[in-house]
């Protein structure tokens, strides 16, 4: 394994200089990155999944599975569920906020 130490013009991620680094305390570097990276999009699916199981009890629920997992669109949902387009749209709105809401309760309160 030949180690390069970097010379010249210096590559940054994240803020970090690569300058004067081997290429295996970069790979280093980029790992740990990615690991943080990785442990926040954990945290955000989590959220995400605890905002869902809080509204999965609505009765128009379904509208959030159907437009986001299912991709379908106001007008296939409002012709399954038998309801206006205005109808679809505005449920779909009202669990979005609630779900912002309690996905982002900080973030909400700031607002005021």
């Amino acid at each position: 394994v030949i180690l390069k130490k970097s010379v010249g013009i210096a590559g940054t991620i994240g803020g970090s200089s690569f300058e004067h680094k081997s290429e295996i305390e970069k790979i280093e570097e980029i790992k740990e990155q990615n690991k943080i990276l990785l442990e926040k999009l954990y945290r955000v699916i989590e959220l995400i999944e605890f905002g869902l199981n809080e509204i999965k009890n609505d009765k128009y629920y379904e509208i959030i599975t159907m437009m986001y997992f299912d991709k379908m669109t106001y007008e296939q949902i409002a012709e399954k569920l038998n309801l206006s387009d205005k109808t679809v749209k505005r449920h779909r709105n009202r669990l979005v906020n609630e779900l912002s809401l309690i996905i982002f309760p900080d973030e909400i309160l700031e607002k005021f």
